[in-house]
C-alpha cells in the first residue's frame, strides 16, 4: 500500500439528507505519491456496523472524485434515520472520516 500524502473527504451534500428527496453526494480529494493506490469508501453505523461498501478505485496521482448514497445498505435495503460514518481507506490505512446524517420525515 502506497502512502497517501494528503487526502480528504468533503462534507456530503445535502447533509442532513432525507433519502425520499434523493441521494446525498460525497466528494473526496486524493493526493498521492504518483504510484497506484487502492481507495475504498465505506459507511458505518455510529455503533461501528458496516452498512455500505463501494467498489475500490485505483488512483495513480491527484484526483477528485465523488459517489452518491441513496441511504441503502449493501443489500439495497433502506437504513434507519441516524448518524453514519464515512471512512475513506487506502488499504488498511484510514485517510479520513466524516459524519453523514439521515433524517426521514
Amino acid at each position: 500500500v502506497k502512502k497517501v500524502l494528503r487526502s480528504q473527504a468533503h462534507q456530503n451534500y445535502p447533509n442532513p439528507f432525507n433519502p425520499a428527496n434523493g441521494p446525498t453526494t460525497i466528494e473526496y480529494d486524493i493526493k498521492g505519491t504518483g504510484e497506484t493506490m487502492e481507495i475504498i469508501l465505506e459507511l458505518y453505523t455510529f455503533a461501528g456496523e458496516l452498512v455500505k461498501e463501494y467498489e475500490p478505485k485505483n488512483y495513480s496521482g491527484d484526483a477528485r472524485d465523488s459517489v452518491t448514497w441513496a441511504g441503502v445498505n449493501n443489500a439495497g435495503n433502506a437504513v434507519a434515520s441516524g448518524i453514519y460514518i464515512l471512512v475513506i481507506r487506502n488499504g488498511d490505512e484510514v485517510i479520513d472520516r466524516r459524519k453523514i446524517v439521515i433524517i426521514k420525515r
